[in-house]
């Protein structure tokens, strides 16, 4: 089925599209998160990976994961840069 809005893609095409855009910014946050802690880890903030971090650390790990997630959608400059490739 074409639709005529789409400018003559398939629906289920789009669809696709969508998933895929939606699936490259799930992968642009992970990625973001693991070089954070990487950068984290490098500099001595964290200690060494695997070993005990304190309650203060855990913290600060969470607060940079919800300030990424956060500056993601609301300032969506990757994903804009992104979409047009899935879209």
């Amino acid at each position: 089925m074409i639709d005529s809005k789409s400018g003559g893609q398939p629906a289920s095409r789009r669809v696709l599209r969508r998933i895929g855009a939606v699936l490259a910014g799930m992968i642009l946050i992970v990625t973001l998160d693991i070089g954070l802690d990487v950068i984290m880890h490098a500099t001595g903030i964290y200690p060494p990976w695997f070993q005990p971090m304190a309650t203060g650390l855990w913290l600060l790990a969470i607060r940079n994961r919800v300030t990424v997630c956060v500056y993601r959608r609301d300032n969506p400059a990757a994903t804009v840069k992104i979409i047009p490739v899935f879209w």
